[in-house]
C-alpha cells in the first residue's frame, strides 16, 4: 500500500493528466443512463455512433416507456447483448415514468432499483449528473488501483469503491486545507511558474506566455532565473521534463502508439519527443518500453511492478517543484 503522501501525489498527477470527462454523448439525464447500459461489453465510441439514431427515434422518456423491447432492438443491435439491453432500457423507462415522475433519481438505492442499473452505473450518474462524490469501479479501475498500490490485492468492486472513497475524502480534505493555507500569488515566482507549467504542460507554452500568466512584471529573463532557482532547470528544460514525466506515466497503459503518447504529453512533433526522451532517460521510447517488459532473465514480467517506483519518483519530482 502507498503512504498518504504518495497517494495524494498520485491523485494530483492523475487529475492533471486525465480530467474527469464522460466520453458518452448525451443531452438528457436519462440518455446518459441508457447510454451507460449500452456501453456494457461495448466501447463508448460504438455507443456514440448508435445513440443519435436511437434518441431521434425515441425523442422522449415517454416514447421509450411506450416502446416494446423489439422496437428498440434494431437500433442497438451492433453494441452486443442487444436483446437484454433493449429490454432493460424499455423497463427502466417505464419505471422512471411511473415511479419517479420521469426524473432520473439521485440516490444509490433508487438508481440500483432500476432495471439494468448496478453500482457502477449508479455512481456514474451520481457523479456526472448530480455532481455528488462517486467512484466508478470498472475492470480498468480495479486493475490500476491495485497496480498503483491504492488498494492491496482487492478484486471486489464494492470493497474497492469503499477504499477509494476514503482516499478521495482524505485527498479533498487535504486539498481544502492547502487551498486555505496557500495562495498562488504568495508563492515565489519560480514556484508559480513551475505550477503553471505542470498544469498546462500539454498546451503551447513559451517563456513569454508563462511570464505573463503568472506575473504582472516578470519578463522571460526573470522567469528563467526564477525557475533555475526553484527547480535547477531553465524554462525549456523544465517544460520538457514535465512532458516526459507525463509520457512515462502513459506507458503504464498497454499498446499506446508512440505518436499518440507524444501528442497527449504535449510534444507536437514526434521527433522532438524521441530526442528529448532519449536525452532524459538515455534510451529511446521503444528501448524504455522493452525494459519495462523484461526482468533481464526470464522474459516478460508484470509491467506495474517495474513502473510503480518510476511513477512515484516522477510524481515526487513534480510535487517538489509545485508545492
Amino acid at each position: 500500500m502507498r503512504t498518504p503522501e504518495q497517494v495524494r501525489e498520485i491523485l494530483r498527477a492523475l487529475a492533471q493528466a486525465y480530467p474527469a470527462e464522460c466520453s458518452l454523448q448525451y443531452q438528457k439525464d436519462y440518455e446518459l443512463l441508457f447510454a451507460v447500459r449500452l456501453a456494457a461489453q461495448c466501447t463508448d465510441e460504438r455507443v456514440n455512433q448508435i445513440t443519435p439514431a436511437l434518441f431521434a427515434r425515441f425523442p422522449t422518456l415517454e416514447a421509450f416507456a411506450a416502446a416494446e423491447p423489439e422496437d428498440i432492438e434494431p437500433y442497438v443491435r451492433s453494441c452486443g447483448f442487444f436483446r437484454a439491453k433493449a429490454r432493460d432500457i424499455a423497463l427502466c423507462a417505464r419505471k422512471l415514468v411511473t415511479e419517479y415522475g420521469g426524473r432520473v433519481p439521485d440516490t444509490m438505492e433508487a438508481l440500483t432499483s432500476l432495471p439494468g442499473v448496478g453500482r457502477k452505473t449508479a455512481n456514474l450518474i451520481l457523479g456526472d449528473v448530480y455532481h455528488k462524490p462517486a467512484v466508478v469501479v470498472d475492470t480498468h479501475c480495479i486493475r490500476l488501483s491495485n497496480r498503483m498500490g491504492l488498494v492491496d490485492g482487492l478484486k471486489d468492486p464494492v470493497k474497492i469503491e469503499t477504499a477509494l472513497r476514503k482516499i478521495e475524502l482524505l485527498y479533498n480534505r487535504a486539498a481544502a486545507r492547502r487551498k486555505e493555507q496557500y495562495s498562488l500569488l504568495d508563492m515565489p515566482l519560480g514556484r508559480r511558474a513551475s505550477l503553471y507549467i505542470a498544469t498546462h504542460s500539454t498546451a503551447e507554452l513559451t517563456a513569454a506566455s508563462v511570464a505573463e500568466a503568472v506575473s504582472s512584471d516578470a519578463d522571460e529573463t526573470a522567469l528563467n532565473h526564477a525557475l533555475l532557482i526553484a527547480t535547477g532547470l531553465n524554462f525549456s528544460q523544465y517544460v520538457n521534463r514535465v512532458r516526459l514525466i507525463l509520457a512515462m506515466s502513459y506507458f503504464l497503459y498497454d499498446s499506446l502508439p508512440f505518436d499518440y503518447v507524444s501528442s497527449i504529453s504535449g510534444f507536437h512533433m514526434s521527433i522532438t519527443f524521441f530526442r528529448r526522451f532519449k536525452a532524459l532517460t538515455g534510451m529511446t521510447p521503444q528501448g524504455y518500453l522493452n525494459d519495462m517488459l523484461s526482468d533481464g532473465k526470464n522474459g516478460r514480467v508484470y509491467r506495474g511492478m517495474i513502473m510503480s517506483e518510476t511513477l512515484i519518483s516522477a510524481i515526487s519530482y513534480l510535487y517538489e517543484n509545485m508545492s
